[in-house]
């Protein structure tokens, strides 16, 4: 583990590079590109960064930068129908004590995480487990019409302190961040199955 990259990395991301068992040879950024021929990396084009998953050389963009979704792509590359397991997470040291107080349920989190999510009824199943699991009902029945880009995050009758998803063309989904009935995007993907993750793992709260 590069303690120098650690060292600046906030608690959570700490946290999360440590306790996941994170290979950094496989993670790149504009600062440390990747060891490996295969992982996660950000590239920048202007004032523009994006996340790509680069397999033997190929490119593959993912989305628009952000923190959150990018460690997640990290999780994925490294643990996602892989034979590397994850270790024992210390949850003493959890930054987020309030949601995941059980090794337990953390671990079943995680493994609802990492299921494939390439369709809309893969997502579907994914909510469905989180309601069975932990009995716990984070999207309405009624909100599962069959369209993604009909789910919001949060009060959108307010649209304040909330998220909705806008369908630009098939390959292009953002995310918007509404505060006091105005939107900024927070986030853009470049293929469906990357919205059904941003919102998994939302429900989840692990990444």
């Amino acid at each position: 583990m590069n303690n120098d990259r650690l060292e600046k990395m906030n608690k959570y991301r700490r946290f999360f590079y440590t306790e996941f068992n994170i290979d950094l040879d496989r993670v790149g950024n504009t600062l440390y590109p990747l060891k490996s021929e295969s992982g996660i990396t950000i590239e920048s084009f202007g004032d523009e960064s994006r996340i790509y998953k680069i397999d033997s050389g190929k490119h593959i963009s993912i989305s628009t930068y952000h923190p959150d979704f990018f460690d997640l792509q990290v999780l994925f590359d490294q643990y996602r129908n892989k034979s590397k397991k994850l270790l024992s997470v210390n949850l003493d040291s959890y930054p987020t004590k309030g949601w995941y107080r059980e090794t337990k349920n953390f671990e079943e989190a995680v493994a609802i995480l990492l299921n494939p999510l390439e369709t809309y009824q893969d997502f579907v199943g994914r909510i469905n487990e989180i309601r069975e699991v932990f009995k716990e009902v984070v999207i309405n029945q009624e909100s599962i019409t069959g369209k993604i880009e009909d789910w919001f995050y949060g009060d959108f009758q307010t649209r304040n302190d909330c998220e909705s998803i806008k369908k630009i063309s098939e390959t292009e989904w953002q995310v918007l961040f509404w505060e006091r009935g105005t939107a900024k995007v927070e986030i853009t993907m470049f293929d469906k199955k990357h919205v059904y993750e941003y919102i998994i793992n939302k429900y989840l709260h692990l990444i």
